[in-house]
């Protein structure tokens, strides 16, 4: 296979309709994509709400692996000032009251899953102090209650499904642990509860009240909107969509493990991190700009033509999990909306670089339009072989995030980058949990490109990811 980026005709999106030269642009900027056809509106709710279909898939799952918790969404804040208990539970019934799915639980009637909002939760904080630890021995015993934290499963039977751990660690300074299932919660959502948090907080604390706007629209109302019949037959072309898209593609991926794979799926996960240098980030962005294509693309079509040299297939389905909120009513709303898109890299053994990177943006783009379909729905269309040791279709993701903000202007004073970048709040002495067979998260900060890539440990050893990573970088370069 030959590199060479400068091959002719590729430099303008020479060929895309103007729809999707739009949507690219979309993409360029850095803005989420929204399916250009939404027809979201407030249903009426049945008796019996049902959840999305996200929340389906993930209910099933925790149907299937009891007290596994690797969709428990754990993170820290720090707190300056004097604590004031009052203050902050007051906020975190305010945020309950506010976003009703923090209020709800989950039953099963006839095998499926359903959600009931109760009228009031409570959440118990509890607070450990540090205050007489050495500052070293404070902080171990942050990582080890965060751990704790996150290992800790929950029944989604009961609500809510949020838990809150005060650490003060001196006077004026404070963590704050808090976990939330990703039933009810992306990382989107996360950022809008720890911002609407900490507005709260502050606000309590100086005895005022806090001028956040009213909730209109809930969770719910998306749920039930996304299982209406009126929206399901709108779905109907993007499902024949990723039908042709993916036809003949195989749906599995044939990475060498280190040993043979445990009868059931497992997710316990470790992780290693390499980063490009400044040339290289620039270089990698140069090569966006030349092809007109976004940075995920370009990464994307890398890693899909490293997986291909790995397993020696030539038709390579990567997982790109995607935040899809298909109206502008739902953009503060706290809830599950991640969908999961399997986008196809094919690469030709006599390809250039150049040819793969057309193909993936021409692929992704079409996929982007059409990203308001359920994984779930694609799956099932689909109907692949079902294995209970692998997750159907996909068994690796590649995901991209950015330190800009989504949520308000700027973030609250005091977070850190890691703070909201989904993968690396997961980073402590205590493994972390893996959700498919590798995961890999891309991020930008001061300038460079890091990568951070997490395995299952029943599959595969550290130093052969590790090799894979330089390979990826080599690659890149």
């Amino acid at each position: 296979m030959t590199f060479n980026p400068d091959d002719a005709g590729l430099h303008q999106p020479q060929g895309l309709s103007a729809a999707k030269q739009a949507l690219l642009k979309q993409r360029l900027s850095g803005r989420s994509a929204r399916p250009s056809s939404s027809d979201f509106t407030i249903r009426p709710r049945p008796a019996a709400v049902p959840v999305s279909f996200a929340q389906r898939d993930l209910w099933f799952v925790d149907r299937l692996h009891r007290e596994s918790t690797q969709y428990n969404l754990t993170a820290t804040l720090r707190f300056r000032g004097s604590f004031v208990q009052a203050a902050l539970e007051r906020a975190l019934h305010t945020l309950l009251d506010r976003h009703e799915i923090l209020r709800a639980r989950f039953v099963e009637q006839d095998g499926e899953p359903f959600q009931v909002v109760d009228r009031s939760a409570t959440v118990a904080i509890d607070v450990i102090s540090l205050r007489d630890l050495h500052p070293a021995v404070a902080r171990a015993e942050v990582q080890t209650a965060r751990r704790q934290a996150r290992e800790r499963s929950f029944d989604l039977s009961q609500a809510p499904l949020v838990r809150v751990q005060i650490l003060n660690l001196s006077f004026d300074e404070h963590v704050l642990i808090r976990t939330i299932h990703h039933i009810a919660c992306d990382a989107l959502s996360e950022r809008i509860f720890d911002r609407e948090l900490r507005l709260l907080y502050e606000a309590f604390r100086a005895d005022r009240d806090a001028a956040l706007p009213e909730q209109t629209v809930q969770y719910a109302d998306f749920a039930v909107w996304q299982r209406d019949d009126q929206h399901q037959l709108s779905l109907v072309r993007g499902r024949r969509f990723w039908t042709d898209y993916l036809a003949d593609v195989p749906t599995t991926l044939s990475l060498p493990t280190a040993r043979p794979r445990p009868p059931r799926q497992t997710f316990d996960g470790d992780l290693c991190h390499v980063t490009l240098s400044r040339e290289q980030s620039d270089a990698v962005r140069d090569l966006n700009n030349r092809h007109r294509t976004t940075l995920y693309m370009t990464l994307l079509a890398a890693f899909g033509s490293l997986l291909s040299r790995y397993t020696g297939q030539d038709d390579i389905v990567v997982g790109a999990p995607m935040t899809t909120r298909p109206a502008a009513a739902l953009e503060n709303v706290i809830g599950l909306f991640v969908n999961l898109l399997p986008l196809r890299v094919q690469v030709g053994s006599n390809d250039s670089f150049s040819a793969v990177l057309s193909r993936v943006r021409e692929g992704a783009l079409e996929a982007y339009a059409h990203q308001d379909v359920p994984f779930s729905q694609i799956v099932e269309d689909l109907a692949p072989e079902r294995r209970p040791d692998a997750p159907p279709l996909v068994q690796v993701t590649f995901e991209l995030n950015s330190t800009t903000s989504e949520v308000g202007s700027a973030e609250p004073a005091g977070r850190s980058v890691e703070d909201h970048l989904n993968i690396l709040k997961e980073i402590d002495t205590g493994g972390v949990p893996v959700r498919f067979e590798l995961e890999v998260y891309g991020w930008e900060r001061a300038g460079g490109i890091g990568l951070t890539w997490i395995y299952n440990r029943a599959l595969f050893d550290r130093p052969w990811v590790e090799q894979l990573a330089r390979d990826y970088v080599r690659l890149l370069t």
